[in-house]
């Protein structure tokens, strides 16, 4: 095939059809310098969901809602077997809290960052619920068991928080905040008894509020409560006016007069931080015959893992068995068998017990742990380790299809960097806190660093091993010559002692990078250092190429990549084609220095194969956006991605491995080329003529503009968009379909979140935000050359959609172009809406300029 000498990008097949438009894409294969992979990222694990909220539908046995941070929420039909996400409609995917109405199968209650969100089909679709909320960060929800309709929500929102009711379930709101509670604000739980319909609020610091008629009156109810910062309330389901409380850092509390006294009940549980308590909804009423029943409780604590008591709270037992992680943010009782309960973790997904005593992971479909570390076998490409926060280490033998957890001897769930040792692997370090060692590959770990508080960063000489170097928060670089065994302090020369980054030359363990305010460099094992040409900028991650290691790749906060091609002693800005701010992970290719990976927090994985002078997203089959790792072997394949769960990029697609495909084409594994990927039921305008398509090339590439919009069409509700503020990606196309095969002639994307030019790319617009639309905008015009991308909704004839680009990143087709054209513009996951210029719509197309109308005017 033929390369481009310049760019290094191959030229790939297109199809024999539509000479024209083939003759056109040609052109771009051989100037665009900015390659696009068509292979698709897989995951399965490990597990590890941040749990936030946990419910059981008392009307339907079996289903239960999960509402996790950084996900939506995930529902089960089959008592946590498996699970699925169920966020269409869902604006925010922050959950803070759910709520079931109980006598209702099917409705539910989210409360999130962007407000409250209700469902009555169990999820299947979710409507905003905020009419008179005066606060978007709605951090509880209760449902009144008592009273049809009524529901509570409190916020935690700087000057707007509070409590607010519904009598109309959800379909508004008024604040009942007293005085008292108005100073209070930050609500962080909300509980209702079921006998008499008081409500209790639980604020952070100000202890517990409490109001017997709905909100008309409040009083504060502290009597004996020593801790103030409440987390947690379970009313006791039979028995009047028995409450529970958690508190952060004190343990558990019981109240027997509704809050007008309360007493420590920590017996066993002593002054850990409460996120979660319930009591057995089955539990007995006392009686003359009975009258202290002993009822069931678990308390989910951050630290230190679930407790249960059997005696009503009167001594508590720790029940971790089974458990990966030891904070349990959410507990819940099986509806209809309380012999069953589930615990939600931060981290860790979701467990069930039968026994009270030995869990089960429940957490097949939910998003997998928050990878913090990735590290690969050398010698075995498929056998991967990966760090979590906050559910350990787990290893994989198979590339990572399946997962094991590979962390005994850990104090902590929450695991940092990690490093396998070149020349026995069954060496393997990591950082938590202090500096861990395995000699049984990862099976069983120890602490070897003698008190180095390592927790920012690890190396190990990527050759001959045993020689580590480690990172602290503020006491500078440690360095061990024997793999752990001794460490000395390494810091002369260091102006700056936070350190954020390590990277060690391939081919010379004695010559070390270093990320503080910028990037310092060792050639005498860290005995001298001395600062690089790259200063003032807080790094986050380092990588040096193992096939050149003059070159050095650095990724920073704010500031984007930066690349040297001798050592350090020069620094370019390598960002054509990133979005701007933060890369969070960096990983080379170790036979090409050129092939690079980097890792955004919002905008996914972005590749180059020129050594950073071009880059281009590869997301296909990423759920999130969020990159915090990458590891890559000889060749991409494979290359693995930390995210939600580790991803890996297959390499059985031969496209993505031996030329490129344009945005809105996709591979062809069997004839090993790229083909449109049009969508199909796109919604199209009412009245032709109404929506437009422009292309204009200018006299310099700067000036090139394009230009399309849709408009008198039917009905278009804020829910349609998703939301591309954090998770709905949007990508414009346009096809020429003169021939047999459609051929695609522009395309572009412009990833959900991000930040341009140091604000956020997408814009909701209307309060609550997004409820009138969305807007993108890059005045930067990166990475495909997009300036504006407009989302109205409307009635029929009134919703509005319209993309605007201008600039050189646009890769315009040659002119004049083949008729008939089909513009797209499609949601990830969502919608998809379609114009199409027949001859009769064109109003120019020549070598400068189509001006064309959707269908003949």
């Amino acid at each position: 095939m033929l390369r481009n000498p310049l760019s290094a990008i191959v030229v790939r097949p297109v199809q024999p059809s539509a000479l024209a438009g083939a003759l056109a894409l040609l052109m771009l294969a051989v100037t665009t310098t900015a390659p696009v992979l068509a292979q698709t990222w897989t995951g399965s694990g490990p597990p590890g969901a941040d749990i936030t909220a946990l419910v059981a539908d008392p009307s339907a046995p079996g289903t239960l809602f999960a509402g996790t941070a950084f996900d939506g929420v995930f529902r089960s039909t089959d008592s946590g077997t498996t699970w699925a996400a169920v966020n269409t409609g869902l604006g925010n995917t922050t959950v803070f809290g759910l709520a079931v109405k109980p006598d209702t199968a099917g409705t539910v209650y989210a409360a999130t960052n962007d407000g409250v969100y209700k469902t009555t089909n169990a999820g299947t679709s979710w409507a905003s619920a905020n009419t008179g909320l005066t606060a978007t960060g709605i951090t509880a929800i209760a449902v009144d068991p008592t009273s049809t309709g009524k529901v509570y929500a409190g916020a935690s929102e700087n000057g707007r928080g509070g409590v607010f009711r519904s009598t109309n379930g959800g379909t508004s709101w008024t604040a009942i905040n007293s005085a008292d509670l108005n100073i209070a604000k930050t609500i962080r739980v909300l509980a209702v008894d079921p006998l008499s319909g008081a409500v209790y609020a639980g604020t952070a610091g100000k202890g517990i509020f409490k109001t017997p008629n709905g909100g008309t009156t409040w009083a504060v109810v502290n009597n004996g409560l020593s801790n103030k910062f409440v987390m947690a309330l379970a009313p006791h389901p039979v028995e009047p006016n028995v409450i529970y409380a958690g508190t952060l850092g004190s343990g558990i509390y019981v109240s027997t007069n509704g809050g007008g006294q309360w007493a420590n009940v920590s017996n066993g549980i002593g002054n850990q931080r409460i996120a979660a308590l319930m009591v057995d909804p089955e539990a007995e009423q006392s009686s003359l015959e009975k009258p202290d029943p002993a009822a069931t409780l678990y308390a989910g604590t951050l630290g230190g893992g679930m407790f249960r008591s059997e005696d009503s709270s009167n001594s508590w037992t720790q029940v971790n068995t089974g458990l990966i992680g030891n904070n349990v943010a959410a507990v819940v009782f099986d509806a209809t068998d309380s012999s069953v309960a589930y615990a939600g973790m931060s981290g860790g997904g979701v467990f069930t017990t039968t026994d009270g005593s030995t869990w089960s992971a429940a957490s097949a479909g939910l998003p997998g742990a928050r990878i913090s570390s990735l590290a690969i076998d050398p010698a075995t490409p498929t056998r991967v380790f990966a760090s979590t926060h906050g559910a350990g280490v787990f290893a994989s033998a198979d590339g990572a299809t399946t997962w094991t957890p590979a962390g005994t001897g850990f104090t902590s769930f929450s695991v940092g960097n990690l490093a396998v040792d070149p020349v026995d692997p069954n060496q393997v370090f990591a950082t938590s806190g202090e500096v861990y060692g395995s000699s049984d590959g990862g099976t069983n770990w120890a602490i070897i660093s003698s008190g180095v508080r390592a927790s920012t960063a690890l190396a190990i000489d990527p050759v001959g091993g045993q020689i580590l170097y480690a990172g602290t928060g503020n006491e500078g670089v440690f360095r061990s010559p024997d793999g752990g065994v001794s460490w000395s302090a390494v810091n002369n020369g260091l102006t700056r002692t936070q350190v954020s980054a390590l990277a060690l030359d391939p081919t010379n363990p004695a010559i070390v990078y270093v990320g503080t305010g910028g990037v310092s460099k060792t050639i005498d094992s860290g005995a001298n250092w001395n600062p690089t040409g790259l200063a003032d900028v807080t790094v986050s991650a380092l990588a040096v190429a193992p096939s050149a290691p003059s070159t050095v790749y650095a990724a920073t906060r704010v500031d984007g990549l930066f690349r040297s091609i001798d050592s350090g002693t020069t620094w370019t800005s390598t960002n054509t084609g990133l979005p701007a701010g933060d890369i969070l992970a960096l990983a080379i290719d170790p036979t090409d220095a050129d092939r690079v990976y980097a890792g955004t927090p919002f905008g996914g994985v972005f590749f180059s194969d020129n050594g950073g002078a071009n880059w281009s997203a590869l997301n296909n089959g990423l759920p999130t956006r969020d990159i915090s790792a990458l590891a890559a072997t000889a060749g991409g394949a494979p290359t693995y991605a930390g995210t939600r769960g580790v991803f890996v990029l297959s390499s059985s697609a031969s496209c993505g491995l031996t030329f490129t495909c344009l945005p809105c084409e996709q591979c062809d594994i069997a004839t090993d080329s790229c083909v449109a990927r049009q969508r199909t039921g796109c919604i199209r305008p009412l009245i032709a003529g109404k929506s437009q398509l422009q292309i204009k090339r200018g006299r310099k590439d700067t000036s090139n503009q394009i230009a399309w919009s849709w408009k008198k069409g039917p009905a278009i509700d804020v829910a349609d968009f998703g939301d591309p503020t954090t998770a709905t990606g949007y990508t414009f196309c346009v096809f020429d379909e003169s021939g047999a095969e459609p051929v695609v002639i522009f395309g572009a994307e412009a990833p959900a979140g991000g930040t341009c030019g140091r604000r956020d790319c997408w814009a909701g617009r209307g309060r609550p935000r997004g409820s009138r639309g969305f807007k993108y905008s890059d005045r930067e015009r990166t990475p495909d050359g997009l300036a504006t991308i407009e989302l109205k909704p409307g009635d029929a004839g009134r919703a509005r959609l319209t993309v605007k680009g201008r600039g050189a990143n646009l890769l315009l087709p040659a002119l004049p172009v083949s008729i008939p054209l089909v513009g797209q513009l499609w949601a990830d996951g969502e919608g998809c809406w379609e114009s199409e210029i027949l001859p009769g719509g064109v109003k120019r197309n020549d070598e400068k300029q189509l001006r064309g109308k959707a269908g003949i005017p």
